[in-house]
């Protein structure tokens, strides 16, 4: 049985699974694990951690992977489907367990019989408490520690073949989003056009993602309605998808059919300019908390009223849609070449709370962010007389 998930050559594969696998070893070197006990299950957040060192995506479920410092890892999966499709499709030996905790400890001990600290990437958001407390009574003089920020900090430095496969990934979700664009007309239920950007990714190898969007004043966009599409409508849309090598996009806009009232426009190029000069920041050394800051001072000087947040503005993004960072006020976080951070200034203007959140992706250069996608980010006045 052989069915790789990757749909990339033996050559390229084996490059990404040197590259990652270097790269938690030495930041369990670091961190003084011998051992991690690797959870993941099908969730946008909660894939990355498996797939990182097995190139195994699980598509239900849970299971984990086992990684020594010194040796071969092994997935270990609960669901016999799950075993059965990693058998061969995966970097690593894969073991069907129904009783994960029994084999994981095994493994566990052939490295200490009485370890001391075991260290488990998603201990706290992704492994069963039954698992947990199961893990606990065989090892009950263990302190169970939390180890995601061992492969978080590992996978946040991005290969170049890895920037490679976004971009390509990136280029699939951009051809979407335009699909977004040359659907959205007045008459068509939000459901029609959201269904043909979902078959636009399915076309090109996306497996996973949300496709949302919003007419309202607020910035808060939501799956599709069967509403249908008004002449006067503003839409923001959003698409978050990954591409065929199972990395994550966001890219999101602002479409309208006719030109936006003075005001509404003017808080609209605020929060471009914001989004620009916050990733012409994205060099080696700069500091996460300052970027927030020059998105603050950028809506302060043209004079909007800040009033609130509806989300953060700069995260990590890779194999989760979701990785460290995330960038918040007074954040510490020392940019690295390498790093890619999607970018969506979240601030809310005024009484009404209007917002939008332009999207996209940006790789930590010497010269500052560079886009993975090719959008201008403008106000898209999309022509009637053409639809």
């Amino acid at each position: 049985m052989n069915i790789p998930f990757s749909i990339l050559d033996s050559s390229s594969c084996n490059e990404l699974h040197v590259y990652r696998h270097a790269r938690v070893r030495e930041a369990m070197r670091e961190a003084g694990f011998d051992i991690l006990v690797i959870a993941g299950r099908y969730d946008a957040w909660q894939i990355g951690y498996l797939r990182y060192v097995s190139d195994w995506r699980p598509w239900a479920g849970h299971g984990y992977a086992v990684f020594p410092l010194q040796g071969d890892p092994v997935l270990v999966l609960p669901a016999k489907s799950q075993s059965h499709w990693a058998q061969g499709g995966s970097w690593v030996d894969t073991l069907h367990a129904p009783n994960p905790i029994t084999e994981i400890a095994s493994r566990i001990r052939n490295i200490s019989a009485q370890p001391e600290r075991i260290g488990v990437c998603g201990l706290d958001m992704i492994m069963p408490r039954a698992e947990v407390e199961a893990l606990h009574c065989e090892f009950p003089q263990a302190e169970l520690v939390e180890a995601g920020g061992v492969i978080d900090r590992a996978r946040a430095i991005k290969s170049e073949l890895e920037i490679e496969l976004m971009r390509e990934d990136a280029a699939a979700v951009q051809g979407a989003f335009e699909t977004f664009k040359d659907e959205l007309r007045p008459g068509r239920s939000e459901w029609e056009i959201v269904a043909e950007v979902h078959r636009k990714m399915r076309q090109r190898g996306g497996f996973d993602g949300i496709v949302h969007l919003s007419h309202s004043r607020l910035p808060f966009i939501h799956p599709p309605t069967l509403r249908v599409i008004q002449p006067d409508d503003i839409y923001k849309f959003s698409i978050e998808y990954t591409g065929s090598h199972g990395y994550w996009t966001e890219l999101g806009g602002i479409f309208s059919f006719v030109d936006p009232d003075p005001e509404t426009k003017r808080c609209y190029d605020t929060i471009h300019r914001a989004f620009d000069e916050a990733s012409a920041m994205m060099r080696p050394g700069a500091i996460g908390g300052d970027i927030i800051d020059r998105i603050y001072r950028v809506y302060e000087e043209d004079g909007l009223a800040i009033n609130g947040r509806g989300i953060w503005d700069v995260h990590g993004i890779g194999l989760d849609v979701i990785e460290w960072p995330i960038v918040v006020e007074e954040n510490d976080t020392r940019l690295e070449l390498g790093m890619v951070l999607c970018l969506h200034p979240g601030l809310l203007i005024g009484e009404e709370q209007w917002g939008i959140y332009i999207q996209d992706s940006f790789i930590v250069t010497d010269k500052g962010g560079e886009q993975l996608s090719s959008l201008s980010h403008e106000w898209y006045i999309l022509d009637l007389s053409a639809a």
